[in-house]
């Protein structure tokens, strides 16, 4: 994306040529945020397409140097345990709140964009996002958003709360933790909500929005 032109052309050759189902874009490009208007062309075409956006974490400079202080077990899984943790969290939730705040849903009301972490941080900081966003905080519910919050039977209750049943995809951010994908469908299965709905996130949302 730091080559809009190039990345629309991109864009245009997997959706029409390779069949994907959609396309990946990080919370920033090279610490630009996505709310910069130089991002807005390729907003617009992607919505075109009326297939989802995966919009998946990524570093930025507040997230300061890694760190070495970890446990064995931790460190096991990643060199910088402290970005994973909280910071990718923390990148995906400021990107959200930026792509509300500058209008994306309302310039673009047919685009549909999938977070990772079912939202970052926002469910559990919905007051006060709502609080800064005022009306616009309506368009935070229309994103689409996947399970993978660590099988946290209250994270999900916390998103399900925010977004409802229909903007949940099963996800499980496999390899993290180990058996991502068995503790994941085990949380979901532990959540007091209906069967039903159950049955979207697992599997009926996603075949509607990826038109399967």
């Amino acid at each position: 994306m730091n080559d809009i032109d190039a990345s629309l052309r991109e864009a245009e050759r997997a959706v029409r040529d390779l069949k994907l189902k959609g396309i990946q874009i990080y919370t920033n490009m090279n610490g630009v945020p996505l709310d910069d208007p130089r991002f807005k062309p390729l907003f617009k075409v992607i919505a075109g397409y009326d297939l989802p956006v995966w919009l998946h974490c990524w570093d930025s400079p507040i997230m300061g140097p890694p760190t070495d202080q970890a446990s064995p077990q931790v460190k096991e899984w990643v060199k910088d345990p402290y970005k994973m943790m909280i910071g990718w969290d923390f990148e995906t939730s400021l990107a959200m709140v930026r792509l509300v705040n500058s209008g994306v849903f309302k310039e673009n009301p047919d685009i549909k964009i999938i977070t990772h972490h079912l939202g970052g941080m926002i469910p559990m900081l919905e007051g006060r996002v709502r609080n800064f966003l005022g009306e616009s905080f309506a368009d935070m519910k229309l994103f689409y958003n996947d399970t993978a919050v660590s099988a946290s039977v209250p994270a999900l209750m916390c998103g399900y709360a925010l977004f409802g049943a229909d903007r949940i995809l099963f996800g499980t951010d496999e390899p993290f933790p180990r058996q991502a994908t068995r503790l994941a469908i085990e949380a979901i299965e532990k959540m007091p909500v209906p069967a039903a709905e159950k049955e979207k996130i697992f599997g009926e949302n996603a075949k509607q929005l990826l038109k399967l």
